[in-house]
């Protein structure tokens, strides 16, 4: 008789990623300030958190200082 073993992980939904909206609200910030904090216009920042637009590796480097790299790139892996 096979012997049957349950693992928890197997049924735990994996969690959606944090947009880039809601890492800038979690902080509390308006898109002006959080855009003025890393050096950039109000519309880039607007264009990144609506998926228009892919930072260059300068303006993704200031996003990663100020929300945490991990967060960053699993907010842009889940804006496509």
């Amino acid at each position: 008789m096979r012997k049957f073993t349950y693992n928890i992980f197997m049924t735990t939904k994996k969690e959606k990623p944090k947009s880039l909206k809601e890492l800038r609200e979690a902080e509390g910030w308006t898109q002006a300030k959080a855009a003025m904090l890393m050096g950039m216009s109000i519309g880039t920042l607007r264009g990144i958190e609506q998926g228009r637009h892919f930072p260059a590796y300068h303006t993704r480097l200031a996003l990663e200082r100020m929300y945490g790299a991990a967060s960053v790139s699993s907010a842009l892996r889940g804006a496509k």
